[in-house]
């Protein structure tokens, strides 16, 4: 009999912001085109720091080593979400997309909108990084 785990997923996602109000998202090619934070699974024996800071350089090209702040974790489903944003980045970077989807700047209120895959956990996270 196949045994299944009760202990929850975990995942780490990043608030990225371009100071010009703008926020970088990423546009799944596997959720019908729907945006959510960079970020990803945590790796057995890795950190939800070191695993942001590899979802991150994987989903968007961008390096974020010793520039992250953590906000907070929340639970969805089965699974613990761990959120963290950016000091600062590179004026001159610019968002290069990736296998799991296209990389680019949006506004705040399309993390809410129809096209956000979860827009109630988007929602507490931008309450956190506006606090």
């Amino acid at each position: 009999m196949k045994s299944y785990s009760t202990e929850p997923k975990k995942s780490a996602v990043i608030i990225i912001p371009n100071g010009k109000g703008l926020f970088l998202c990423v546009r799944s090619h596997k959720r019908f085109l729907t945006i959510g934070f960079p970020g990803g699974k945590i790796e057995e024996n890795e950190t939800p720091t070191k695993a942001i800071i590899r979802e991150t350089k994987e989903e968007t090209g961008l390096n974020i080593r010793n520039n992250t702040r953590y906000l907070g974790k929340q639970r969805l489903n089965n699974q613990e979400i761990f959120l963290f944003t950016v000091k600062e980045i590179d004026p001159e970077w610019r968002p290069k997309s990736s296998d799991e989807g296209v990389t680019e700047w949006t506004r705040r209120k399309n993390f809410f909108g129809k096209e956000s895959f979860y827009p109630e956990f988007n929602k507490w996270a931008f309450e956190k990084y506006d606090e």
